[in-house]
């Protein structure tokens, strides 16, 4: 199911070196997926599930360079936060993909797995309304909590192997 591809692809990507998997490619994200599969992490048909080139394509991307040069990355972050959404206070409780720092702001990623169709079909609008709310709480979550300012958000769509800037 997307949902379980979609845990699968998280784990991998939470346990990712980027700068390993740009420098030694393929196999390193096959060592990695069957580190990951020995220890009990992800079992064999999730592994399975996952497609090292996607992986690949997020390591090799222009903002997979800029992950790997930060000095700072943060992973599967929880956060609480009480914000005002139609006129009622509301907890909102969520866990950041990944994000890093670069010297002016925060750079926010969130991955997201079962939108090949749309993907497919260039519907890059269509995806990006889905998850904004999503993304923005987000970005005022991680705003208040950092004190910094979250100068760029993204989601990688993991079964396109692509991301779309929000």
């Amino acid at each position: 199911s997307a949902a379980a591809r979609g845990s699968a692809y998280h784990t991998v990507l939470e346990h990712l070196d980027v700068c390993r998997a740009r420098a030694e490619g393929k196999s390193y994200v096959e060592a990695l997926l069957q580190k990951l599969t020995e220890r009990e992490v992800l079992f064999a048909p999730e592994a399975a599930a996952v497609d090292g080139e996607r992986i690949l394509a997020f390591a090799a991307s222009e903002l997979g360079g800029r992950l790997a040069a930060s000095r700072a990355v943060y992973r599967e972050r929880a956060f609480n936060m009480i914000t005002e959404y139609e006129g009622r206070r509301l907890m909102v409780q969520g866990v950041i993909d990944c994000y890093f720092e670069e010297e002016d702001g925060l750079v926010l990623l969130d991955y997201k797995t079962g939108n090949a169709a749309d993907a497919r079909l260039g519907r890059d609008e269509k995806i990006a309304a889905k998850y904004r709310t999503q993304i923005e709480l987000y970005r005022q979550a991680l705003e208040e909590a950092s004190g910094r300012r979250v100068k760029e958000a993204y989601l990688y769509l993991t079964d396109a192997g692509r991301f779309i800037a929000m």
